[in-house]
Order: C-alpha cells, then sequence, then structure tokens
C-alpha cells in the first residue's frame, strides 16, 4: 500500500472517528434533555415522547455497585442458604426479581446491610426512535 493511501485512509478513519465522539457526545446530551423532559408514570422506569414524527421511548437506567466487604459480612450474618438465593459468589445478585423481593420481605436487619453495600448512579437512559406511520 502506498503511503499517500495509508495517509489518506488514517487521515479519514481519524476525521470519522471525531465527528462519530461529537455526535456521540451531542447525541447523550440531547437523551439527557428528552429525559428531563419526560413524564415517568409513578412506578415506572418508561416513558414516551411525541414529535417531529417520532415516537420516543425513553428508559431510565440505573448503575448498582455492590461494597464486596460489605456483602461478605452479609453473607456471614444470613449464612449461606439464605444469602446464595439472592447473591452468586461473585457477590452479585442472582437476579433484579430476587434482589427486590429480598429488599421488600426479607430480615430488615440483614436489608438494611444490603443498602448500605449499595451505591446506585445514574446511567444514560436508553432511547428508541420509532417513526410514526402517516
Amino acid at each position: 500500500m502506498e503511503n499517500a493511501t495509508l495517509d489518506r485512509l488514517i487521515a479519514e478513519g481519524a476525521a470519522i472517528k471525531t465527528r462519530m465522539d461529537a455526535d456521540k457526545s451531542r447525541l447523550a446530551e440531547i437523551h439527557a434533555t428528552l429525559q428531563g423532559m419526560a413524564l415517568f408514570p409513578d412506578g415506572k422506569n418508561t416513558a414516551h415522547l411525541v414529535g417531529a414524527g417520532f415516537d420516543v421511548k425513553i428508559a431510565r437506567k440505573a448503575n448498582i455497585k455492590f461494597d464486596q466487604a460489605k456483602l461478605e459480612s452479609l453473607r456471614v450474618r444470613m449464612g449461606n442458604d439464605g444469602f446464595f438465593k439472592v447473591f452468586k459468589w461473585e457477590f452479585k445478585p442472582v437476579g433484579q426479581k430476587q434482589l427486590d423481593a429480598f429488599t421488600a420481605y426479607g430480615n430488615p436487619e440483614w436489608v438494611s446491610i444490603l443498602n448500605d453495600a449499595i451505591t446506585i448512579t445514574p446511567g444514560a437512559p436508553s432511547v428508541t426512535y420509532t417513526p410514526l406511520e402517516v
């Protein structure tokens, strides 16, 4: 491959990457603004906005982190039988349903320890654009 072709491809690739990064950043801003404009029904994490010929579905997301040392403390207090109905050895919940049931109906002392081990941060919303049929 000649140097001129290589240079042209690298320059074009770098330019596309720069545009994509800028577009991705702007799209994240737009999605955050749309999320702020959406009215989410009580207890729901999905809302719709309609405009410009689109039905825009917005799903709120959250990132959950678990403090492993605190979960180990919880495992010791609960015992393996109860703990591993909710968590795997990596100290991640088996699933959201099991975690929700545990936090809703579990021993309040254990739920308190669990809540102290969790950090929740906002995640980027999932947004789907569906063209409306005319």
